[in-house]
């Protein structure tokens, strides 16, 4: 039997006043990159006020309509492409713009791994995982299986988890003449591995300048 969830008066309550046009569009991506995930019997408990934010609280009371999951993706879809078209013009507010300058720092100072020595002012860059994504995924999917902790993958991902800049024609060599786009040199080991085997092996190899600290 479909659970009927029926709003509070807390959660009839329009939200979105209190959320930012800004911070909308990104929570209506994020949807949207997962596939719109919304349960076959309606919304949790815990999303009542995110389908509020996002302009389906009309679909929050069954007892006035049936839930419906595929109408709700589509309009789901519907909302989010009107947000877009309205993204040239947003503008996020201080407090946001601070935020996300300080989380860029970080992940500048814990991520960055450097810049190509190829790269020229006039060079087409690109920002290039120093271990491919798909192998951290993987890597740490192995771990998990075979029983290893928290404490034993963190250090691992931390010490993989590197973004370097890089020309765009070294991201050819990588991608396209050694076949690296997602996997790392012949032998390489997630346990002990050189994080940057792959830059290593790429002929010529790929030499980054550390950035300053």
């Amino acid at each position: 039997m479909s659970r009927r969830y029926r709003p509070s008066q807390h959660h009839a309550t329009p939200h979105d006043g209190a959320t930012s046009p800004v911070m909308r569009l990104w929570l209506l991506r994020t949807l949207q990159s997962l596939g719109g995930r919304v349960q076959s019997h309606g919304f949790s408990n815990d999303a009542l006020a995110l389908a509020q934010t996002l302009g389906l609280g009309h679909w929050l009371d069954e007892s006035e309509r049936a839930f419906d999951p595929k109408a709700v993706r589509h309009e789901l879809r519907q909302l989010h492409a009107q947000a877009e078209k309205h993204a040239p013009q947003l503008h996020a507010e201080p407090a946001l713009q601070r935020n996300v300058a300080q989380l860029a720092q970080l992940a500048q100072h814990f991520v960055f791994a450097g810049r190509s020595a190829a790269v020229q002012p006039d060079s087409k860059i690109h920002p290039e995982h120093v271990v491919p994504c798909a192998v951290l995924i993987s890597e740490c999917r192995r771990m998990i299986a075979e029983g290893a902790t928290d404490a034993q993958i963190a250090p691992l991902l931390a010490k993989h988890w590197k973004v370097a800049t890089i020309t765009k024609d070294e991201q050819k060599r990588l991608d396209q003449k050694h076949g690296y786009k997602s996997k790392m040199s012949p032998g390489w080991r997630f346990e002990d591995g050189d994080t940057f085997a792959r830059f290593h092996a790429a002929t010529p190899p790929i030499v980054l300048i550390p950035p300053e600290r």
